[in-house]
């Protein structure tokens, strides 16, 4: 797997053109290329964390602390960092179809370079968003969670917080056929 390495500043911006040459930004951006596979040559952004080269808050907890003591500053963030890299290109693979052969394979790749020209299919704000601790509901997961907001609904006297709970079963509705098409 292919790494290239963006800096992304304090502004949001990208690239290293006001950062001093000394400077280690504590975050980068590693675009991370599919070398084999149905997918080569399309790309992902993983954040990367770094060794800033000034001591360890004071306000991380013992836990923490005592891995750093332990194993290095350098180290534990290499292990975050290889943990995020494998737990983002799984996410990335899993949201593209899987058992594409000849004609079909060929369209989803056409398709997937329409929606995303540079060939990145997760980008550095998508990379920013991603937290280990949120799980994507499946459809079924969905469909449940809408049933409950309109049987909630259903119950609702107060008509505002009527329309609001049919509003959040029918934004929930539409995830749900969104991950059915995907």
């Amino acid at each position: 797997m292919k790494r290239n390495s963006i800096l992304f500043n304090t502004d949001g911006q990208d690239g290293g053109s006001n950062v001093a040459a000394t400077a280690v930004e504590p975050m980068t951006f590693d675009v991370v290329e599919f070398e084999d596979g149905d997918y080569k040559g399309f790309k992902y952004n993983v954040p990367s964390y770094n060794v800033s080269g000034s001591t360890v808050s004071a306000t991380i907890d013992a836990g923490t602390a005592k891995a750093i003591e332990t194993y290095g500053e350098g180290a534990v963030l290499a292990l975050l960092n290889s943990s995020i890299l494998g737990r983002i290109r799984t996410k990335v693979k899993n949201a593209l179809p899987k058992g594409l052969t000849g004609q079909a394979l060929a369209a989803e790749q056409q398709k997937q370079l329409t929606l995303h020209p540079d060939g990145v299919l997760y980008s550095a704000e998508d990379a920013t968003k991603w937290r280990p601790d949120m799980r994507e509901l499946s459809p079924n997961q969905l469909f449940k969670k809408a049933k409950e907001c309109f049987n909630n609904a259903a119950k609702e006297s107060d008509i505002t917080k009527k329309m609001a709970l049919m509003q959040q079963g029918q934004a929930l509705l539409v995830e749900m056929g969104k991950a059915l098409a995907s």
